[in-house]
C-alpha cells in the first residue's frame, strides 16, 4: 500500500482568521451573595480556629511589662509553655474564641460580600456600557466599603476579645465569659464602649483595603 500522504497545512492567514473567529468568553456574572456570605464564613472560621492560639500569645507578649523586677523579656516560646503548663492549660489559649468565632464569620462574610457587590457596582460587567468609574478608582472605593461595614463585627470582637484573653492571663482573677464582658462594657460605657477605636481601625485598615484591592485587580487583570 503506499503510504498516507501527511495532512495538508493551513496556510498562517488562516489560522489567524480562526482564531479570530472564535467565540468571545462573556463576562463573569456577578457572584452570589449568598454563596459569598457561606464561603467567607466558613474559611475565617477555619482560619480562626488554627491561628487564635497565636493572636493570644501575641495580645498577651504585647501588653507584657516591662519593668527592672522582670527576670527576662517573654518571647513567643516561653508564653506558649507557660499556657501549656497553667492549670488549664492550651486551652488557655482558646480564651475569648467564642466571641471571636461568633463575629468573625459574619465579618469576613460581610467584607467578601460588600466588596463584591461595591465592586459589580461601581464597574459595569456589561461590554456595551461605559464604566462609572476607572477600574482602580472602583477597586479602591470598594475596599474601603468593605472595611467599613465589616468593621461593624471587627471592633467589638477584638474590644472583647482582648479583654478576654488578658483577664484569663491573671492568676489572681478567674477568666470571665465573653458574654459577661460584654454586659459588662455595656453597663459601664454602653454601646460606644463596644466600638472603641472603630475610627482609627478604619484609618488604618481602610487605605490598606484600598491599596490592596486595587493592586491585586490590576495585577490579576
Amino acid at each position: 500500500f503506499p503510504p498516507a500522504s501527511p495532512a495538508p497545512l493551513l496556510p498562517p492567514f488562516s489560522l489567524l482568521a480562526m482564531v479570530a473567529a472564535a467565540p468571545v468568553p462573556a463576562p463573569a456574572p456577578a457572584p452570589s451573595p449568598i454563596l459569598t456570605f457561606l464561603a467567607g464564613a466558613l474559611s475565617g472560621g477555619t482560619a480562626r480556629l488554627f491561628s487564635y492560639p497565636l493572636d493570644t500569645a501575641r495580645t498577651l507578649l504585647m501588653s507584657a511589662p516591662t519593668t527592672s523586677s522582670t527576670p527576662f523579656r517573654p518571647t513567643l516560646a516561653s508564653t506558649l509553655r507557660n499556657a501549656a503548663a497553667s492549670p488549664a492549660g492550651l486551652a488557655s489559649l482558646y480564651r475569648g474564641f467564642s466571641i471571636t468565632l461568633l463575629l468573625q464569620a459574619p465579618g469576613v462574610s460581610t467584607y467578601l460580600t460588600i466588596y463584591d457587590l461595591a465592586k459589580f457596582r461601581l464597574i459595569s460587567s456589561s461590554p456595551n456600557s461605559p464604566a462609572l468609574l476607572p477600574a482602580p478608582l472602583a477597586h479602591a472605593l470598594a475596599g474601603i466599603a468593605a472595611e467599613s461595614a465589616a468593621c461593624v463585627f471587627f471592633v467589638p470582637m477584638e474590644v472583647i476579645k482582648q479583654r478576654s484573653q488578658l483577664r484569663g492571663a491573671s492568676p489572681s482573677s478567674a477568666s470571665p465569659k465573653p458574654t459577661a464582658i460584654a454586659a459588662d462594657i455595656l453597663r459601664t460605657d454602653g454601646l460606644r464602649g463596644l466600638y472603641r477605636g472603630y475610627m482609627a481601625t478604619l484609618a488604618v485598615f481602610g487605605p490598606y483595603a484600598a491599596a490592596y484591592w486595587a493592586g491585586y485587580e490590576a495585577v490579576k487583570g
